[in-house]
């Protein structure tokens, strides 16, 4: 059943297509792009020679979809597989080369390769009801965005699935390919390299050069002195533990070139280096040719890489006139647990979550479009026009008011107009107005609309006899109405009169959270694999009359199983030849159909094990290429791995199991919110392309001195989503003030020594009346210094500002360590050298601290200032209200204002 136990691996926060977009090549920038809508995959997966989920172009159950050369036309293949989802991997095989089998005409390379990766899917958190709401007991009432706590997210639900990637390049490719980048979960976390890192010139070469290889010292750090010097392309193991600095256990190749004056000291005999200056040393798989099960599984993110393509070629494949190259990997996603009760319990959670996390827009079957009206007025010739101040901002149609021009002369212009709004508000295209809201030509008349032209009383348009789900944020077309109700365009499977297939929907009663898992459904089959290759044989009129009558009784017996009676019913276009791969191919060229399919949970018995026998039972269908069958057959028997992993890091015993469109799983969970990302790409854009965190103040022992970018970006991104983060507004203000706070990201803690927030600098005595020292500021500096936590001698210090937004004194550190568990008092510099509690306490800072989520005090004083200001004068203010609150003044306020600027123009 349904894992509802905290277990490995962690909870999937990312997903991710399997391969990016392939670039333009005829473009200024051919880069690979993320793909953001799911039709880009079902169209490239129709061009497909075979591997059609779930009924493969042989006929028979295929589990997965596969991708060849004829996909690669669409995708960037060439790059790598790339893991869907945030998991580990538990085990993987890779061919020292191909093996082969040889059939009687010829033989057929083939890879066994694959990486089997377990993955963890968890429900979001019930919003939590507020006071008002728990006292009056209304299950109605409006409740608080669902924030994924970390206390909380613990005891929700999970479904444990797998992801494999078959067929992947055997060593020797990777071998051939030097330039190939190679899975991460191959590397010994030990093993480095010197190679692109390396920043120091050799400081004995005479003369000197400027060959950059890495200085070795006798401490760890770079204030002591070096003991020599090794050159690019070294290959050394460090001793286990954390930190920027870390022992040399070993120097695997080259040597180093030893310091004539100065050398190691007995604790480390091999000396010190400094870890970011060095290369993660490319790593080898630990076995070829057979399963390898990792003892701890190791940790994969979404977009990681898997490996490459490898090859597979067919039993057609061995005629002479067929191509020799045949790229091909299978993909699928599985799972052993009660994934009806999980379904059911997600949807029940989907539809309790805040309207902001429901981002798919879900036609059912007989949804009727709505087409726009008529254009009932008109605008005269030289009439211009204004935004109204209730206008949408965004969408087809915009608001406004007719301008009457008159007379205002002046001393300096007697010929000086003014222009006054008169007349009813009319509805416009956006597309006629300039970007000042006024008409971009006054030439000519302008067909305006008294009323919204979308009505949701007026469904005229196209019907749609299928399910269909588009993620809002892939539908180019939009409109907001009067009533702020949100309308787009779509596409639907059946035209109206006049062959039409596009309409409007709105979003009353049609929005989803992916939660909801809309349109998926369970299916077991029931017919065996003798009865699916009979109706192949039948289809493909293979027959012969002797045994005509035999195999349309296991055709019959198929048609009549569970999982055809659906796809035949969706697919079988003439209903004449069966389910042909034509109309396989057909159906996935049309988004309704492709999603029809797509959304199909099948349960059926894994071609990667079970018995053979079930292989065996079509012999019999054979004739005379028996002898090539028992070859194939044998093929089939080394490709399963089921057997070898059984019960082993979670994979269940039998194989049978629940399979899902990996395509449809993706694109159900990755559909795109109404909220930006943060990318390593926008983040080098909107603060620079430079290293962060590596002011000379910093602690070089943790991970978030000299940081990884791209770490950094993707803990904030995690955090973003832990904490709740669903606005745009709210990442833009979090970032500027973390910015100004850790001086441009240059440090994670305070420049000042922290001894204005001791106690040993603020005695009793200043708070005495009548003493001479008495100061009634310096008194007051003292209570707080005491309320704040800061009771012994050297808490000022100790406690100072840490992490991106500075947290400071000992009884916030107390604080963030009751709510995170972590031990930050006793250990108070994780606050700034761990780079995952430099970034959290930031964000609890942010949203639990201050008794007030910031991001709703945020939404307040938007909220209490629209209308009041510009647009450019409200965000200042704002600006200026969170920097009371964060800094508690006004301290770099001009420099916050501006980045927020930047940021919001970059950030979208």
């Amino acid at each position: 059943m349904a894992d509802e136990s905290p277990k490995t691996p962690e909870p999937i926060r990312k997903w991710a297509y399997p391969f990016k977009r392939r670039g333009d090549p005829k473009s200024k920038d051919a880069k690979a792009a993320e793909v953001t809508d799911p039709s880009i995959y079902f169209e490239a997966l129709a061009t497909a020679e075979d591997g059609f989920y779930p009924i493969g172009a042989n006929g028979l159950w295929h589990g997965g979809i596969h991708f060849g050369s004829q996909t690669g036309n669409v995708l960037a293949q060439d790059e790598g597989v790339r893991c869907i989802a945030d998991g580990e991997v538990i085990a993987y095989r890779i061919d020292s080369a191909y093996p082969q089998v040889e059939y009687e005409c010829g033989k057929a390379i083939y890879s066994k390769g694959f990486v089997l990766v377990k993955h963890r899917l968890q429900l979001p958190p019930a919003p939590k009801k507020t006071a008002t709401d728990a006292k009056a007991g209304d299950k109605t009432a409006a409740s608080q965005p669902a924030t994924p706590d970390s206390r909380q997210s613990a005891e929700e639900p999970t479904l444990t699935f797998f992801s494999l990637y078959m067929h992947l390049l055997d060593w020797t490719g990777h071998e051939a390919g030097k330039a190939l980048a190679r899975p991460a979960f191959w590397n010994d976390s030990e093993k480095r390299v010197v190679d692109k890192k390396a920043v120091d010139k050799n400081p004995y070469a005479q003369p000197a050069t400027e060959e950059k290889g890495i200085r070795i010292r006798q401490g760890n750090s770079s204030k002591t002195p070096a003991i020599g010097w090794l050159p690019p392309g070294a290959r050394i193991t460090l001793e286990p533990g954390t930190g920027a600095w870390r022992k040399i256990a070993s120097v695997d190749s080259e040597a180093m070139q030893a310091d004539p004056v100065h050398a190691a000291l007995a604790d480390a005999p091999l000396g010190w280096v400094y870890t970011k200056e060095l290369d993660v040393a490319q790593g080898e798989p630990k076995t070829k040719d057979s399963v390898h099960v990792l003892d701890k599984p190791a940790p994969i993110k979404a977009g990681d890489l898997i490996g490459y393509l490898g090859q597979y070629q067919r039993y057609v494949d061995t005629s002479a006139m067929a191509c020799k190259d045949r790229p091909l990997l299978h993909v699928e996603i599985f799972s052993g647990d009660d994934v009806q009760s999980f379904i059911d319990k997600s949807r029940a959670r989907g539809k309790e979550l805040d309207a902001r996390q429901k981002t798919l827009l879900v036609l059912d079957k007989g949804t009727r479009l709505v087409l726009p009206a008529e254009p009932d007025q008109t605008i005269a010739a030289g009439t211009d026009v204004k935004l109204s101040s209730d206008s949408p901002k965004s969408g087809d149609w915009a608001k406004v008011q007719q301008l009457a021009t008159t007379p205002a002369p002046t001393k300096k212009n007697p010929n000086a107009v003014k222009q006054t709004p008169t007349g009813e508000a009319l509805w416009v295209q956006r597309t006629v107005l300039g970007v000042n809201g006024q008409r971009a030509s006054t030439a000519g008349e302008l067909q305006a609309w008294k009323q919204f032209p979308l009505q949701s009383g007026g469904a005229n348009g196209p019907q749609a006899t299928y399910l269909r789900v588009a993620a809002i944020k892939t539908l180019k077309r939009t409109a907001t109405d009067d009533k702020g109700v949100r309308w787009w365009e779509i596409d639907v499977d059946t035209p109206d009169a006049n062959g039409n297939t596009l309409g409007w929907a709105c979003e009353t009663g049609h929005l989803q959270s992916p939660w909801e898992w809309p349109g998926f459904e369970i299916v077991s089959e029931t017919a065996v694999l003798t009865d699916l290759h009979g109706k192949q044989i039948i289809n493909q009129r293979l027959d012969t009359s002797a045994d005509k009558d035999d195999f349309k009784a296991k055709a019959e017996r198929a048609k009549e199983g569970a999982l055809f009676q659906k796809l035949y019913d969706v697919i079988d276009a003439d209903k004449k030849d069966g389910l042909t791969t034509d109309e396989l191919r057909a159906a996935l060229k049309k988004p309704w159909l492709a999603q029809t399919i797509s959304r199909v949970i099948a349960r059926y018995e894994s071609e990667w094990g079970g018995d053979m026998c079930k292989w065996d039972e079509l012999d019999p269908h054979m004739g005379d290429k028996a002898n090539d069958w028992a070859k194939e057959k044998g093929r089939i028997r080394e490709l399963q791995w089921w057997n070898e992993l059984k019960g082993k890091k979670g994979l269940p015993e039998a194989a049978t199991m629940l399979h899902m469109h990996p395509i449809a799983v993706i694109a159900n969970f990755n559909s795109p919110s109404g909220c930006c990302e943060l990318t390593t790409s926008n983040f080098r854009d909107i603060f620079g392309d430079r290293k962060i965190f590596n002011h000379k103040n910093m602690p070089t022992d943790g991970d978030s001195y000299d940081a990884n970018i791209d770490k950094f970006v993707d803990l904030m991104n995690s955090a973003f989503t832990k904490y709740g983060f669903e606005n745009c507004l709210h990442k833009q203000h979090f970032l500027a003030q973390c910015y100004h706070e850790s001086d441009h990201f240059n440090t994670t803690i305070e420049y000042a020594s922290g001894s204005d927030y001791d106690i040993s600098n603020y005695p009793e005595s200043y708070c005495t009346v009548g003493n001479p020292e008495y100061n009634k500021k310096k008194c007051r500096r003292r209570k707080q210094i005491l309320a704040e936590g800061n009771t012994s001698v050297g808490d000022g210090p100790t406690y100072k500002g840490k992490g991106i937004i500075q947290l400071t004194w000992k009884g916030t550190y107390q604080k963030y360590e009751d709510y995170s568990g972590t031990k930050v008092v006793s250990d108070p510099m994780l606050v700034s050298s761990d780079l995952t509690t430099v970034i959290d306490s930031a964000f609890w800072f942010w949203t639990k601290f201050k008794g007030e989520n910031i991001n709703a005090k945020t939404d307040r004083y938007y909220a209490e200032l629209s209308g009041t200001l510009s647009d450019e004068a409200l965000h200042d203010e704002v600006v200026k209200r969170i920097t009371k609150v964060v800094n508690g003044g006004d301290r770099g306020l001009s420099e916050r204002q501006t980045l927020f600027k930047r940021i919001r123009e970059k950030l979208k």
